[in-house]
């Protein structure tokens, strides 16, 4: 009930065509909303970062936002001077007393332009918990069990370099395949 969204700026909404030549910079911006369809204002911490497709962070900021029940909040929008939308990419989360309740990321280009690197997409399982581990940048990881029928907390989803926690909401799964937009070029 509580998420944050993006309206980018960027080559698709810049150009005419996507697939047309450009013969200078693209304006590349990000205006930040927390939608909030509670009954209850909510307070919490709005985090971004502009990052490139190793997860290197190029600038970052953070914002402390309360949300009026059953509203929206747009923040100032973020503009990143004409920044390499072909390799470039804005991150951003939203954390409610230290845990982040939504999070997700933009591109400045059609995903099959951007310059993805192999994520290298890994995995453990450990009872009910499946610990995905990523070397760079992966746009809509997905999970799924070849041997069984799985319910997870969370799926297609967008990470940086590091590791998430999923949780197995049912099902027992042995192995599981994971792959992301890299996998799709």
């Amino acid at each position: 009930p509580v998420i944050i969204s993006c309206e980018e700026t960027g080559e698709q909404t810049v150009l005419a065509n996507v697939n047309q030549e450009h013969d200078g910079p693209i304006s590349t911006k990000g205006k930040l909303c927390v939608a909030n369809e509670t009954r209850i204002t909510v307070t919490g911490v709005v985090k971004w970062a502009l990052c490139n497709e190793a997860s290197v962070i190029i600038a970052s900021g953070m914002e402390i936002v309360t949300v009026p029940a059953l509203s929206s909040l747009w923040l100032k929008e973020l503009d990143f001077h004409h920044t390499d939308f072909l390799h470039n990419h804005l991150s951003f989360a939203f954390e409610v007393n230290g845990k982040i309740v939504s999070s997700g990321s933009i591109l400045f280009t059609q995903p099959k332009y951007y310059g993805f690197i192999n994520p290298h997409l890994s995995y453990e399982i450990s009872g009910n918990k499946i610990r995905v581990h990523a070397d760079a940048y992966a746009k809509y990881v997905a999970i799924d069990s070849p041997d069984t029928d799985i319910l997870l907390s969370d799926n297609y989803f967008d990470m940086e370099k590091g590791e998430r926690e999923v949780l197995i909401e049912s099902g027992n799964p042995k192995v599981l395949k994971i792959r992301s937009c890299f996998n799709i070029k």
